[in-house]
C-alpha cells in the first residue's frame, strides 16, 4: 500500500511539473500582438470570475441572514429557535469576518483585470496601425488647384491614393500557437515566472516612413529645394516616371514601428526578478500600459489567492459538532456563560443538545417547503400570505419580521400578565391577615404556615401558631412589572441586531 501511495505520488508530481513547464513554455512563445492579446484577454477572465464568485458568495450570506432571521422570528418552536439562533449568530459571524478580505481581493482583481484590458486594447490598437502600403493608385493633377503648395508660381496638387495591406498577424493559427495553450497558460499563473510581452517602444510615436526613389542619376535633378521639400528637373517634367531620364518617386508609406518584438518579462518586478510583486512607478502619469503595470497586474493575479467560506447553511449538524467557534456560542446560548468552557464530547453535546444529529443540511432541515413557516397577515387591503421564504424572495421580508416580532411579544406580555394574575390570586388566599383564634386552632407547623400564619416552637402551647405581621406582604406587582419592563428591551436588542 505504501509503495502504490508513493508511486502515485509521483506520478502527480510529474504531471504537474510537465503541466508546468507546457504553461512556461507557451507564454516563452508569446511573439505576435495576436499572442499577446488573446493571452492577457484570458487572464483578464480568468481574474474577472474569481471576483465574481467572491461577491457572490458575500451576497448569498447575506441573503442566507435575512432567511435566519425571517425564519427565527416566525418559528413557534421553542428548540427550532435556539437552533436557528445559532445558525444565524454564525452566519454573522462568518459575513462579517471574510467582509473586509473578500471585498478587497475582489477589488484587486477586477484592478488587475481592467488593466489587462486596457493593455490588450492598446496591442490591438498598435497592430491596427502598423501598416505598410505596396500597391498605389494613379496619380492624378488636380489642375483646378488654386493654393501654392510647393512654393512656385504654377504649383500644383498631385494626390496620390495608398491602399494598406492587410497585416499579417490577424490570427494566431499559422504560426504554431494554439489558442487553447494561450489560455491555458493564462489560467495557469501560478505556474509561471515569466512571460513574453512586446516593450514599451513600440508603442511610441516614431513617425511615419516614407521611402523615394530616384531614377537616374540624382546629380542632374538641378538643385534641391531650399526648403528640402523635393526635387526636380525641367527636361522631364512631361513624362511619367517610367519614361523619364531623371525622376524621383514615392514607393513606400509605412509606420516606423521601433523595436516590436517580444521581450521577456518577470512577472515579479518586470524588467528585474523580484520576490514580490512590484507596482509600476508613476503608474498613474503613463498614457500607455507598460510592461512593468502589466506585470504587475498579472503578478496581482497570481498572487491573490482567495479562501472562499463555506455558507453556514450548507453543512451538516456534524460538521459543527468539533468546531470551536460553534461551541462557544453554543455555550452562550445554554449558559449565557462560557467563562468555564467544557473541552472534548461536553463540548461537542452543547452543540449536539442545539442542532441534533440529523444527516440533512441546515438547508434541507429548515428551508424545504414542507417544513417551512406559514404566515397569514394583511397590510391594509393587501394579504401577505405564504412560506417565509417565498416572502422574502418577494421583497417582504420587513414586514414579515414586523409581524412575527409582534405576534411574538404580545404572547410573551399576555403570559406574564397571565402569571401575574395567578401569583395575585394566590397571594390574595395566603396573605390575608389571620385572626389569633384562627392561628390557635393549628397545633403543628404545616398546617399553620398552610392556613397562612407563623410558627414558633419555643412559644407556650396554645401560641405557637400566630397570624404573621402586616409588613411581611409581597408587593403583588414586583414580577410582572419587571417581565413588562425586559420585553420591549428584548425586542429593542433583537431590532438591533437585525438591522445593525
Amino acid at each position: 500500500m505504501e509503495l502504490v501511495a508513493l508511486s502515485t505520488a509521483a506520478f502527480v508530481i510529474f504531471v504537474a511539473h510537465t503541466g508546468a513547464e507546457t504553461a512556461q513554455d507557451t507564454a516563452n512563445k508569446i511573439a505576435t500582438p495576436c499572442h499577446e492579446v488573446l493571452f492577457l484577454a484570458a487572464a483578464a477572465d480568468a481574474a474577472e470570475n474569481r471576483a465574481s464568485r467572491a461577491e457572490a458568495v458575500l451576497q448569498e450570506l447575506y441573503r442566507d441572514a435575512q432567511r435566519l432571521s425571517t425564519r427565527l422570528a416566525c418559528e413557534p418552536a421553542l428548540t427550532k429557535q435556539k437552533a436557528l439562533m445559532l445558525l444565524l449568530a454564525t452566519t454573522k459571524e462568518t459575513t462579517a469576518r471574510v467582509t473586509d478580505e473578500l471585498e478587497n481581493k475582489a477589488k484587486a482583481l477586477k484592478a488587475a483585470a481592467n488593466t489587462l484590458r486596457r493593455r490588450a486594447q492598446q496591442v490591438h490598437t498598435l497592430r491596427n496601425n502598423n501598416h505598410k502600403a505596396t500597391s498605389y493608385g494613379a496619380a492624378t493633377a488636380n489642375d483646378a488647384a488654386t493654393e501654392d503648395q510647393i512654393g512656385s508660381g504654377n504649383g500644383k496638387t498631385c494626390k496620390l491614393v495608398v491602399s494598406g495591406d492587410t497585416p499579417k498577424d490577424n490570427s494566431c493559427t499559422d504560426d504554431g500557437v494554439k489558442t487553447s495553450d494561450l489560455e491555458a497558460a493564462a489560467s495557469a499563473l501560478n505556474e509561471l515566472e515569466t512571460v513574453k510581452l512586446l516593450p514599451d517602444k513600440a508603442f511610441g510615436f516614431s513617425g511615419i516612413e516614407v521611402t523615394i526613389a530616384v531614377k537616374g542619376n540624382p546629380a542632374t535633378l538641378a538643385n534641391p529645394l531650399t526648403d528640402n521639400k523635393g526635387c526636380g528637373t525641367v527636361g522631364d517634367i512631361a513624362k511619367d516616371a517610367a519614361a523619364a531620364t531623371n525622376a524621383i518617386g514615392l514607393t513606400k508609406i509605412a509606420r516606423a514601428a521601433t523595436e516590436t518584438t517580444t521581450t521577456t518579462v518577470y512577472i515579479r518586478g518586470g524588467n528585474s526578478k523580484k520576490d514580490s510583486c512590484t507596482p509600476q512607478e508613476q503608474a498613474g502619469k503613463q498614457m500607455i500600459i507598460t510592461q512593468a503595470a502589466t506585470a504587475y497586474a498579472l503578478c496581482t493575479i497570481k498572487e491573490t489567492s482567495i479562501n472562499l467560506p463555506t455558507r453556514p447553511l450548507k453543512n451538516k449538524p456534524k460538521d459543527f459538532f468539533g468546531r470551536a467557534d460553534m461551541q462557544q456560542l453554543a455555550v452562550l446560548l445554554n449558559t449565557g456563560n462560557a467563562e468555564k468552557f467544557p473541552t472534548g464530547a461536553a463540548a461537542e453535546a452543547e452543540v449536539k443538545q442545539i442542532l441534533g444529529e440529523e444527516d440533512k443540511t441546515f438547508e434541507e432541515l429548515f428551508f424545504a417547503t414542507a417544513s417551512d413557516a406559514k404566515l397569514s397577515f394583511k397590510v391594509g387591503t393587501d394579504t401577505i400570505e405564504g412560506e417565509t421564504t417565498k416572502l422574502q424572495q418577494e421583497g417582504k421580508h420587513g414586514r414579515a419580521l414586523a409581524y412575527c416580532y409582534g405576534r411574538s411579544i404580545r404572547e410573551v406580555e399576555e403570559s406574564a400578565k397571565k402569571l401575574a394574575s395567578s401569583n395575585s390570586n394566590k397571594n390574595k388566599a395566603t396573605d390575608t391577615p389571620k385572626s389569633v383564634d384562627e392561628c390557635k386552632k393549628h397545633l403543628t407547623e404545616k398546617p399553620c404556615k398552610e392556613g397562612g400564619c407563623d410558627f414558633d416552637e419555643k412559644k407556650p402551647e396554645g401560641e405557637k401558631c400566630f397570624p404573621k405581621p402586616e409588613t411581611e406582604k409581597k408587593d403583588e406587582k414586583s414580577f410582572s412589572g419587571k417581565l413588562r419592563v425586559f420585553v420591549p428591551q428584548v425586542f429593542a436588542a433583537i431590532i438591533l441586531l437585525e438591522f445593525s
